[in-house]
Order: structure tokens, then C-alpha cells, then sequence
């Protein structure tokens, strides 16, 4: 017979091959987004490990110092740079090496559910198969990493305050100061530690010790890096993160894109609505629905913010499949709130409270204080809301079948899975299994169009050159292809220069510096993407102009110009 420990180990074993079945066919991925910043700093951690960030980078179309160009914390990095002295810096390699940080999460989901369901199991596979965590597990940057601290930190928080241990109270406030030096974002953990703190003792103690330890710690990164850098990390990534939103967005249409990219984020949850509401919470979806369909056409027709200059350009008319995927993630973020909120007020104990204030302070970061929606951003908050998605179901379950309902976790006991909540959750795979997927040639586009236009457009004596950051940056330096500098061009008459249009930071130039030779395309998912500009309208990275977290329509190919330098002034 099966003991309780068995049990365990064996559903630790299982979420750990899950995740590692569900990324090990993205390993070949190319690097892709801020990828390239996190290699940069890694390569200068293996040449001078205490001045991680003393490097120069090419980012915003200017040579600067990479302290005043990195917004994220090292240590994604010098886990980087250990994966890469042990085993090289291939895709493969490096990919391989982050399979571990997203089975730890998948770990850390899993004994976080054991606590509030009987299906601890369920809670794993909402998360694993968010497009949230999904795709954001196949790239090499920070974000799994911090999730996965983050999980864990709760975990030993959580037993430690439970069990008045300070040693799990010090090894949870540890993890927290590490997931705040893997994303700064982590800071946001020593608050909630302490409220839970709070909540279950009624009184100051012990674990008030144990938080100094990751105030100290990041209080010495801050003077650190400022005595490295003239100016403290930390708070210079507070104001970049503040400072940089667009002062013309409106609060309520950050509010909804914000809804938007969650429920997107966390799209098993759109699929599983029939087993989380009753008929009269499944109508009132459906109203919610058409009213959100409603004010999208009416306020947004193109996925513009309202009053937006550009909407002329595009048209005008109603775009409506951008409305409806619009409609539909926003109804599902806003269930999810509605659930979260729900959970806390049926229960009123301190862990499920501190659930619900995880996911609301993950949400207004990301919605109204970091300077643009993402999925990434939205991602701590998959743990969470994975387990009150299956406490939730699992208490409907045991209603319908006159089972006692748990509040906590309780015997091994849970009603089967119906084949409808099996189709539900297969439905779910597919949907995060197509996003990742379309990530997937997204960045395979850049690495492709940097192989191929380098050798066609590279000539022995002359300069190639470049505009255009993220992945396609990182395969063009490989290819020895020079970054335009705006400031400095160095770029000469009959010199080629390469811009691709899907891509941050570029600038193209006036007709009397350049003549355009070709325009060449590089094909990409045809019927989804993670970041294609509008009438698709999909933003995974950056709401910024896109207000769906993944679109599914016509994506067409990415164009890349080339550009021959014609006079004295060079392209910039």
C-alpha cells in the first residue's frame, strides 16, 4: 500500500518530468528578447565576477554603460555564466540548464497546493500550462527563476511561522532576498511574508528577525552598486519602472489590458468556466462578455487606447477578431479576480488571504506601476492563482458528489476528473502549446534573418552593420556585424546596414543618407503570434501599441531593410 510519503515523492517526481516534457521540445529555441542582455552581462560575470555590469552595450542605438542599461538584477546571470564555464553557451545548453529553475517551480506549485487541495496535481498543471509560464520557461532570462524562488520562499515561510521554526523562517526570507536579486520584483515578497506573519500571530516575534535578513542584503546590493556604479541598482530600477510609462495612457485602459494579458496569461482557467461556476456565474460571464465586446468597439475598434492619435492611420472600422480575443482574455482576468476574491472572502484565513494579496499586489505592479504590461510580469502570480483555481474546483467537485469539502488540505481524497474537464484541460495544452510555439519562430525569425543577411549582405573589407536589438542583436554580433551607434556612426558611404522593422530602438534614416536596396522577409507562425503589431495586435513582451498578450490571426512575414549608405551623414 502506497504511504502518504510515497505519495509525495512520487507526485514531486511527476511535476518535475511534466515540466521537463513540456520544454524539452523548445531547447533548440533561439535567444529571443532580453535574452541577449542577460548573455552580455553573463560573458562580463566570467571575466570580472564583482563588476557584473561594467561592460558596454549597444541598446537604446547608443554605445552606453551596461549599469545604466540593465533593469534587472544579476543573479539570472551568474547562473548563466556557471551553466556556460560547465557546459558552453549553446541554445541547447543554456536552455537545458533552465529546465531545472522551471522544475522547481513546478516543485514549488506543488507543495504550496498540498496545503489548500486534495489535488495538489491539478494546481501543477494549470500553471505548467499558463502560455505565462510556458513560454516565459523557454527563454533564458529571469523570470522562471524569481517565480521559482518565490514559490519556494512561501513555502518555508509559510511552515515556518505554522511551526514558530525561525530555521524555515530564515531559509524563506533567504529565498525571498534571492528572488529579489534574480528580479527586483522579488521585493515585493518581504511585505507579503510579513502581512501573513501578521495575519496568523497577531503579534510581532521571531520572524521579524528573520525579514531583516533580506532587507540587509539588498540593502548592501544597493550601496554596492552604487559605490560600483555611481548609482544604487535598485532604486534606479524602481524609478526606470515608474518613470518610463506613457503618461497618456488612461488608468482605466491599463486597468483592462492588464485583465486582458492575466487572463491570457493564465488561459486554462477560460477552459475549466464550466466547472468553477454555476449557471447563474456562467451568465453573468456571458454578460460581461458581450459588455466588455461592447466597449472594446466602441472605445478601442483597432486595439488603440481611447483617444489615440494613430487610430486614423489605421483606418478606423472595427478590427473584430482583435476585439473579440480582447473581450475574452479581459472576461477571463476579471474571473479570475472574482475567484481570488471570492476564495478569501468565503474563507478568511490568513493563507488563503495571503493568496489573494499575491495576486493583487502581482496585478497592480503590472498594470499600473511597471512601466508596460507583460506576461512577464504577470507570472509570479501563476502559483497562486493555479491553487485557487483548484481549491475552487475541487470544493464544487465534492459538492456535487456529496463529498465534505476541504478548506485545507485534507485526506487524498477528490472526486475523478470528468472526460469533460479532461477535453477542458487538453483544450488548455493546445492553446499554450500553440503560443509557445509561435514564440518559438519568432525568435528562430531573427536567428534565421541574421544567418542569411549576413552572408548575403557581408562583403570581406567593409563593415556590416546594424540597427535592431534583442535576439536579432545578439546573432548579428556573433556573425561579426557592428551595432550603429546614432551618436558616433562610424558607417561609411557604400556601407550596408540592416534594420528589421519588428524590432525596438531602430531609426531609420533620412533618404539622402541611405538608399534602400531590398526588402528582405522572414516568415514567421502564419496564424499566431506573441508580438506582431497591429491590426494582430499581440504584445507578450510589451503592451505598448498591442493590447492582446498573443494573437491568433493573420501574422504576416517580418521584413528586414537594406540599406546601402549613399552620402557623407550616416544612417542613425
Amino acid at each position: 500500500m502506497e504511504t502518504a510519503e510515497h505519495r509525495i515523492w512520487r507526485d514531486r517526481i511527476w511535476a518535475s518530468v511534466l515540466a521537463g516534457l513540456l520544454l524539452l521540445p523548445f531547447v533548440h529555441k533561439a535567444f529571443h528578447l532580453d535574452d541577449t542582455l542577460f548573455l552580455i552581462a553573463a560573458e562580463q560575470i566570467a571575466r570580472a565576477p564583482m563588476d557584473f555590469y561594467g561592460s558596454d552595450v549597444n541598446w537604446y542605438g547608443t554605445t552606453m554603460r551596461m549599469a545604466n542599461v540593465m533593469k534587472n538584477p544579476p543573479l539570472a546571470s551568474y547562473y548563466i555564466a556557471v551553466a556556460m564555464s560547465w557546459f558552453g553557451a549553446s541554445e541547447i545548453a543554456l536552455h537545458l540548464a533552465f529546465l531545472i529553475p522551471a522544475m522547481a517551480l513546478a516543485v514549488g506549485t506543488l507543495e504550496l497546493a498540498r496545503r489548500f487541495c486534495r489535488r495538489p496535481m491539478m494546481a501543477v498543471g494549470i500553471a505548467l500550462l499558463s502560455p505565462s509560464v510556458w513560454v516565459s520557461s523557454t527563454n533564458v532570462m529571469c523570470d522562471t527563476m524569481m517565480a521559482a524562488f518565490w514559490a519556494w520562499s512561501v513555502v518555508l515561510w509559510l511552515n515556518g511561522v505554522d511551526r514558530n521554526r525561525l530555521r524555515l523562517m530564515v531559509m524563506g526570507a533567504t529565498l525571498a532576498a534571492l528572488a529579489a536579486l534574480t528580479k527586483y520584483f522579488g521585493m515585493g515578497l518581504i511585505p507579503l511574508l510579513a502581512a501573513y506573519a501578521l495575519l496568523r500571530t497577531r503579534r510581532l516575534g521571531r520572524w521579524v528577525t528573520a525579514l531583516i535578513l533580506p532587507v540587509a542584503i539588498l540593502g548592501i546590493y544597493q550601496g554596492y552598486t552604487y559605490a560600483l556604479y555611481g548609482r544604487g541598482l535598485l532604486l534606479d530600477a524602481a524609478q526606470y519602472a515608474t518613470s518610463e510609462r506613457p503618461a497618456d495612457s488612461p488608468l482605466a485602459w491599463s486597468a483592462l489590458i492588464g485583465l486582458c494579458f492575466a487572463g491570457g496569461g493564465m488561459a486554462p482557467v477560460l477552459f475549466i468556466a464550466p466547472w468553477l461556476w454555476n449557471k447563474r456565474g456562467l451568465t453573468a460571464g456571458g454578460v460581461l462578455l458581450v459588455a466588455l465586446t461592447g466597449w472594446f468597439v466602441l472605445m478601442a475598434p483597432q486595439g488603440m487606447p481611447p483617444g489615440s492619435s494613430a487610430l486614423p492611420a489605421l483606418g478606423g472600422g472595427v478590427n473584430w477578431l482583435l476585439v473579440a480575443q480582447c473581450a475574452v482574455w479581459t472576461a477571463t482576468g476579471i474571473g479570475i479576480g472574482v475567484l481570488g476574491v471570492g476564495e478569501v472572502v468565503r474563507s478568511r484565513q490568513a493563507d488563503v488571504l495571503l493568496l489573494g494579496l499575491w495576486m493583487a499586489g502581482t496585478f497592480v505592479f503590472a498594470a499600473f506601476v511597471n512601466w508596460t504590461v507583460n506576461v512577464r510580469s504577470l507570472l509570479p502570480m501563476a502559483p497562486a492563482v493555479a491553487v485557487i483555481v483548484s481549491r475552487r474546483l475541487e470544493r464544487l467537485q465534492a459538492a456535487a458528489a456529496a463529498l465534505p469539502s476541504s478548506s485545507s488540505a485534507g485526506p487524498a481524497t477528490a472526486a475523478p476528473l470528468s472526460p469533460g474537464l479532461w477535453t477542458a484541460l487538453g483544450t488548455a495544452a493546445a492553446l499554450a502549446l500553440a503560443v509557445t510555439w509561435a514564440d518559438y519562430t519568432v525568435a528562430g525569425a531573427a536567428r534565421n534573418a541574421a544567418t542569411r543577411l549576413a552572408v548575403r549582405y557581408g562583403t570581406p573589407g567593409k563593415a556590416l552593420w546594424f540597427q535592431g536589438h534583442w535576439g536579432f542583436q545578439f546573432y548579428m554580433q556573433r556573425l561579426g556585424a557592428l551595432p550603429l551607434d546614432g551618436e558616433n556612426p562610424a558607417i561609411r558611404p557604400g556601407e550596408i546596414c540592416v534594420i528589421p522593422l519588428n524590432n525596438t530602438n531602430i531609426h531609420p534614416p533620412p533618404p539622402e543618407a541611405a538608399q534602400r536596396m531590398a526588402t528582405e522577409m522572414e516568415p514567421v507562425c502564419r496564424w499566431a503570434s506573441t508580438m506582431c503589431g497591429l491590426p494582430a495586435g499581440a504584445g507578450f513582451y510589451s503592451n505598448l501599441w498591442r493590447p492582446l498578450p498573443f494573437a491568433f490571426s493573420r501574422i504576416p512575414p517580418e521584413p528586414y531593410w537594406i540599406l546601402r549608405a549613399t552620402g557623407p551623414e550616416a544612417p542613425h
